[in-house]
């Protein structure tokens, strides 16, 4: 598990491209961080400003928080912002995950050096 302050924005932007690499479409800029996945996948999104402001986008649902902390979980499967009065996991869809379990096979047929 990773845990990081907002005001550790390079490391939790490292992190945030690292959890999303390969899954969708992943913008991070100075001040903001974007994860909207492929149309071809199930619509899911998160994003997160250098603020504490988070936005995200699951089928049937929206949230729109303040957050001063994230911990992303050990596999990479689950984001957690955490505020005075927010605690919210985002979790990333399994049909989205296959995308990475994909990689790993193609990975090993060849490796990268």
């Amino acid at each position: 598990m990773q845990e990081y302050s907002i005001s550790e924005w390079e490391n939790l932007s490292g992190a945030f491209e690292r959890m999303f690499d390969r899954l969708g479409e992943v913008k991070v800029t100075e001040s903001s961080l974007e994860f909207t996945s492929f149309a071809s996948d199930v619509a899911t999104g998160i994003s997160l400003t250098r603020e504490g402001a988070m936005l995200a986008n699951m089928p049937l649902h929206g949230i729109d928080s303040k957050f001063d902390r994230v911990v992303i979980d050990k596999p990479m499967e689950s984001m957690r912002m955490l505020g005075s009065n927010l605690d919210y996991t985002y979790r990333v869809p399994p049909a989205i995950l296959r995308r990475r379990r994909k990689f790993k096979g193609l990975r090993s047929l060849w490796p990268l050096r």
